[in-house]
């Protein structure tokens, strides 16, 4: 009986290591994928290639957010959907050389409406993505804004448009 059990565990043991275990092959070929991706986010590029900027990042996003709040109610929020809600900002750049590829922040709002029958609610969403056009690199754009009195309004570092003229005409659908 105890033979028995031992080799019942023994087989069962070489079935879960034979599984679970991964060759140096299958390691280094995982390796490649990952430095192979010709993008990454933006947050992602800049722990690697100067670390400690990914903080000032995030501060830049929570600036522009802020930004958002501060003239919402006199710009885009003023409809409808009142209020729009900032929901991410999220950047890919070039993996080799840490250029922007593509910005994309989305914003929702709603609004609900009764029926005067029945007394239910229905819920009236609606979701925007807005391509933010970041050309450069994010170090230079994180310098660029920061150092601005209002990151949403600044011109972008080599253009004469604004991270708020492209929500602007985004949320307006223009």
């Amino acid at each position: 009986m105890r033979t028995a059990i031992l080799a019942v565990v023994a087989v069962a043991m070489a079935g879960c290591g034979a599984g679970s275990v991964r060759s140096a092959a299958q390691y280094d070929a995982e390796s490649a994928d990952v430095t192979a991706a010709k993008f990454k986010e933006v947050s992602d590029d800049l722990s690697t290639r100067h670390p400690g900027a990914e903080n000032n990042w995030v501060d830049l996003r929570t600036t522009l957010f802020n930004d958002f709040y501060n003239v919402c109610g006199d710009t885009f929020c003023d409809g409808d959907y009142d209020p729009v809600q900032p929901l991410q900002l999220t950047c890919s750049v070039d993996a080799k050389t840490g250029a922007f590829h593509a910005c994309l922040w989305t914003f929702a709002g709603s609004y609900d409406t009764v029926a005067k029958t029945s007394g239910a609610i229905t819920a009236h969403p609606k979701i925007w993505k807005c391509s933010i056009p970041l050309t450069g690199d994010a170090n230079t754009l994180i310098n660029t804004l920061n150092s601005s009195s209002n990151a949403l309004q600044n011109p972008l570092p080599g253009s004469t448009s604004s991270i708020y003229d492209a929500v602007g005409a985004c949320l307006s659908g223009t």
